[in-house]
């Protein structure tokens, strides 16, 4: 999982593969996005790269003040189409929040996606969150594979909290990701956010992918009840569900 998918980077000795990886990131960036849309500003475009791995979620705003802070010389609409290349390139995907509202959601924030977790590992200066952050990248990359004709989006509730993955299926599905869910605070604030959006959605069952947890439950947060289904990752990356 730390070291991502590509051939090269799996077989090679735990020795070289940051090197391999760095050498993977530096062709991509370059040939990719600054050599094909001829950007000037590369250190401005590595720094926004540090940012968006580094942070799991970004708005417009947030990226411009932050490399203006740090001295960049950079407009909005610049670092927003620097984002949209990232994409094209498909280096990266973001993720909307859901809302009814194309403005709302156009204007709230995003999660970021890489395209392989190998990116993640040498780049993060975010240590304690590397392993939640390599987890859930890993799945939504399988569940753009599985549901290519199904839009994604992520649900986030009036105090924040926060369902990861909300298929827009018929029926929508509710996806949380949580590598462990033994410590009581983390069980609680991923079991609230999976009801609170059950009852915007009018579902009844939702989905947990943990590391190696597996079991069905049924969870009541004030007067709302919802069934939960935890399964291991291995088993839902096999479509043993």
């Amino acid at each position: 999982m730390v070291f991502g998918g590509m051939p090269e980077v799996v077989l090679a000795g735990q020795h070289i593969k940051n090197d391999i990886i760095r050498n993977y990131y530096n062709t991509l960036i370059r040939r990719d996005i600054i050599e094909k849309y001829r950007i000037r500003g590369e250190v401005i475009l590595k720094d926004l790269i540090k940012l968006l791995i580094n942070s799991t979620h970004y708005t417009g705003s947030k990226l411009f003040n932050t490399l203006k802070s740090i001295g960049h010389s950079v407009g909005k609409s610049t670092v927003l189409k620097y984002v949209s290349y990232l994409c094209d390139s498909f280096f990266m995907d973001d993720l909307m929040e859901f809302s009814p509202k194309i403005k709302d959601q156009l204007q709230r924030q995003r999660k970021t996606y890489f395209i392989d977790n190998a990116f993640i590992a040498i780049l993060t200066t975010r240590i304690h969150m590397k392993g939640g952050r390599l987890f859930e990248n890993l799945i939504y990359w399988h569940l753009k594979q599985t549901y290519k004709d199904i839009d994604i989006c992520y649900f986030r509730g009036d105090k924040d909290e926060e369902v990861d993955f909300v298929l827009l299926d018929s029926p929508k599905k509710l996806i949380q990701v949580a590598y462990d869910m033994q410590g009581i605070s983390t069980a609680e604030r991923e079991i609230r956010a999976l009801v609170k959006a059950g009852r915007k959605f009018a579902l009844s069952e939702a989905l947990v992918i943990t590391y190696d947890q597996e079991k069905q439950d049924s969870v009541k947060w004030f007067k709302n009840e919802m069934r939960v289904h935890l399964i291991p990752a291995w088993k839902y990356l096999l479509g043993l569900h």
